[in-house]
């Protein structure tokens, strides 16, 4: 049996983000605002028009592999012992589930977070979220590597053409982190070693989003996000 999430933003003091899409808040050339795009030929990233509590469609070329990338200015987040976080993804979904993957969570100052292969694997060294793959949905970190996660826990989880789910994650400050599927836990990990090696514990992160075509034809990959929350403890 599932367990049921018992997620919650604190009420002490924190270091919050959070964007709902109710405005423009997307740049490919100005990193004051809340996200600063990285796109391969003409990929958008745009509010959604009519739809109830704001969302934002991210679209991608129609060339395999191409991306776009949006992460949040700055590095406002780490993963420090005694420095609990919660981030929370509502109504995301793919319109295509099979022509596009998708990475949503934090990492690293980084304009390539997938690898150009379609297999879901990391380009980036340091990272912890969601990796949808076309197929699977993967809870995944990345401490200090290259071409693959340090984790990268099958969730068991799956996506429907254009079906909103909800994710997010939590860590306690101590070691372990959860992920959630649709308020329900679907993985988890622990490292509470002296020296940690399976999550990113000594890089600055950021709020990150990325969206990758994997079709290869004239079909774009579109990814739409309603809500983006992340809070942690100061």
């Amino acid at each position: 049996m599932s367990q049921q999430a018992t997620y919650k933003f604190s009420p002490l003091p924190k270091v919050a983000f959070e964007d709902d899409f109710l405005k423009v808040s997307v740049s490919a050339t100005d990193n004051t605002n809340a996200w600063f795009a990285t796109v391969n030929t003409q990929g958008t990233a745009l509010l959604v028009d009519d739809y109830p509590g704001g969302a934002l469609a991210i679209t991608t070329h129609t060339t395999q592999y191409h991306t776009v990338n949006l992460q949040a200015p700055g590095g406002a987040f780490k993963l420090a012992l005694g420095k609990p976080l919660v981030l929370r993804v509502s109504g995301i979904k793919i319109t295509d589930a099979d022509a596009g993957q998708f990475f949503v969570g934090l990492c690293r100052a980084d304009t390539a977070i997938l690898n150009a292969s379609g297999s879901g694997a990391a380009a980036t060294t340091d990272a912890i979220g969601f990796v949808w793959d076309g197929t699977d949905l993967n809870a995944v970190c990345a401490k200090d590597e290259t071409t693959a996660w340090s984790q990268d826990i099958d969730t068991g989880g799956t996506l429907t053409d254009a079906a909103n789910v909800d994710l997010a994650m939590t860590f306690d400050g101590a070691g372990t982190i959860k992920w959630y599927l649709n308020g329900d836990e679907v993985a988890s990990l622990t490292d509470s070693a002296a020296t940690v090696t399976e999550y990113p514990d000594d890089e600055a992160l950021t709020p990150s989003i990325e969206v990758q075509n994997l079709s290869g034809s004239a079909a774009t990959a579109v990814v739409t996000v309603d809500y983006y929350g992340i809070e942690q403890t100061r």
